[in-house]
């Protein structure tokens, strides 16, 4: 029996009750009808929970290839945005690679909608809230992101003040999809020597660019800098960076998980010092 089944049939009936205000959280601003938390650590420790789960979650611990699943995946799941669908997280990445059996099983049988919304912390690592719904919920919508992103606080204030909670929930001697922080970050570094050159803004430019904000009149407004000095910078970061164009250094960031990755940790750094 791997931890992972051991949280389901132990740690989350143990723990159920204490979850009782955030079934009524989800239920209402969602009408949730399951719903799971994992956080994913920098270093490839993972921490997953049931927060409510009913018949589609007992059918996915049933299966033995959930070891696998990507949600687990630190450098997979850099790929996605604040929200996006469980499916679409699944979705196999190469030509190889053989879709999980819970998969193939959502393929063939309506179940609902499964979304998840995504929160990157100051320490580099990301919080994922899924849950299910039977409708479609629009979780591009600000107020629907709100909504979530209290919702997941409040859940990770508890779930982080209860050692016997979180050390039971660490799933990641059982998973075979993760990988380390140095596996991550090395060859990066080889790639790209010249980026620890740049400075504290140029890095608060990369994350604002990772996070869709494209303009440099935008973001000068949100790092309280001029334009001229944006523009600047970001000529600057597209030459560390190897970029022939702006283009290429926006489609860089958002595609190669390791820029973001070493910006949580280089501004982590900063924050500690």
């Amino acid at each position: 029996m791997t931890i992972i089944d051991d949280i389901y049939k132990y740690t989350y009936k143990q723990w159920y009750q204490s979850f009782a205000v955030y079934h009524k959280a989800l239920k209402e601003a969602f009408c949730a009808t399951e719903a799971w938390y994992s956080r994913l650590m920098i270093d490839g420790s993972v921490y997953n929970l049931p927060i409510l789960s009913k018949g589609i979650s007992e059918i996915w611990y049933a299966f033995d290839d959930k070891v696998y699943d990507k949600s687990y995946s630190y450098t997979h799941m850099l790929n996605f945005g604040k929200n996006t669908r469980y499916t679409d997280i699944l979705t196999k990445q190469h030509a190889n690679d053989q879709p999980l059996q819970f998969e193939r099983y959502l393929q063939h049988n309506a179940t609902g909608f499964y979304h998840v919304f995504i929160k990157y912390h100051m320490d580099a690592s990301i919080s994922l809230l899924g849950f299910l719904t039977s409708q479609f919920i629009n979780m591009s919508s600000l107020l629907n992101q709100q909504r979530a992103e209290k919702i997941l606080t409040e859940f990770e204030n508890f779930f982080w003040s209860e050692p016997n909670l979180y050390e039971a929930c660490n799933i990641t001697k059982d998973l075979i999809i993760t990988r380390k922080s140095p596996d991550i970050l090395q060859q990066f570094f080889l790639n790209y020597p010249e980026i620890h050159r740049l400075s504290v803004t140029d890095v608060k430019i990369i994350k604002a660019l990772y996070f869709g904000t494209i303009h440099a009149g935008d973001i000068a407004i949100a790092l309280h800098k001029s334009r001229r000095t944006i523009e600047n910078r970001l000529e600057y970061i597209r030459e560390c960076l190897q970029c022939q164009n702006k283009f290429e250094l926006y489609h860089l960031i958002k595609s190669t998980p390791e820029v973001i990755a070493y910006v949580f940790v280089r501004l982590r750094h900063i924050a500690d010092h």
